[in-house]
């Protein structure tokens, strides 16, 4: 019985067979080295290109004022931003957005109810004062200062009594602090007796014409000595002795009652 003879190509079977198994063998033992999976695309092995598992998906935050819809991760945008939604601006507040907080142009600023600023706090010489209004829009109180005044002169003073020896000095303060403003000297009085024809106990009348004494904002002029009281205008006021001159804003009833007489030319 004759061998049949093998095919020629029968001699590569073996070679093939060896190629299958080294491919198999590499496949079973292959350890993939994975890159992590992104929003769009699933795990991928960097040697071979294997997949696995699912794209993680974009994870997104709304859109705002001032951008459109944004991947958390990833960055990718998506849509337009949205437009602001502005309240109208106030006295103290310029126009505000109630989605994002951002705020554009400026306050409106108070605006007086009327031109008729009301007092509340008089300046004097040595601080500001107040004056109130109300805002027409907001209803808020206003308040605005007062510049300081300068020192206002009072009456003149007498500190020191003239006398035939020396002469007497008078001062004017300021009515609201007491500053001294001015200083004057008053001349020396007569030296000789006095011979009659005078009024009041030490004979004050004739001697002076200290015309200064009218300048006062007093209601009355008072003689200490003659006990009579007068118009600043009186004609008999620059004759009072300095040491009996004295001013007051009382009552004429008040004076009376302290023993006080009108005097006889100007209270006709």
């Amino acid at each position: 019985m004759s061998k049949k003879s093998l095919p020629r190509w029968s001699w590569a079977l073996p070679v093939v067979f060896l190629c299958f198994c080294l491919c198999s063998c590499s496949a079973i033992f292959h350890e993939h080295e994975w890159q992590e999976a992104t929003c769009v695309e699933a795990k991928i092995c960097v040697d071979c290109g294997d997949l696995k598992g699912k794209p993680l998906g974009h994870d997104w935050e709304e859109a705002t004022c001032s951008a459109p819809k944004t991947c958390r991760r990833c960055g990718a945008a998506e849509g337009e931003r949205i437009e602001h939604e502005w309240t109208p601006a106030t006295c103290l507040e310029p126009e505000l957005c109630t989605l994002c907080g951002q705020r554009q142009g400026e306050p409106l600023g108070h605006s007086p109810l009327n031109a008729d600023w009301k007092t509340t706090k008089e300046p004097s010489c040595q601080a500001e004062g107040e004056r109130g209004n109300v805002c027409s829009v907001c209803d808020a109180p206003l308040i605005e200062p007062i510049s300081m005044i300068d020192c206002q002169a009072g009456d003149w003073e007498i500190v020191q009594q003239p006398s035939a020896e020396a002469e007497g000095v008078r001062v004017r303060r300021c009515s609201m602090c007491g500053e001294e403003m001015e200083r004057e000297t008053i001349a020396q009085t007569a030296g000789a007796a006095n011979t009659g024809n005078t009024k009041g106990s030490d004979g004050n009348f004739n001697k002076y014409d200290n015309k200064e004494q009218q300048q006062t904002s007093a209601n009355y002029v008072l003689n200490q000595s003659t006990k009579k009281f007068h118009k600043p205008s009186c004609r008999d006021v620059p004759k009072i002795a300095p040491k009996n001159y004295a001013v007051s804003n009382e009552s004429r009833d008040a004076l009376v009652a302290q023993g006080y007489s009108a005097c006889g030319h100007c209270h006709r």
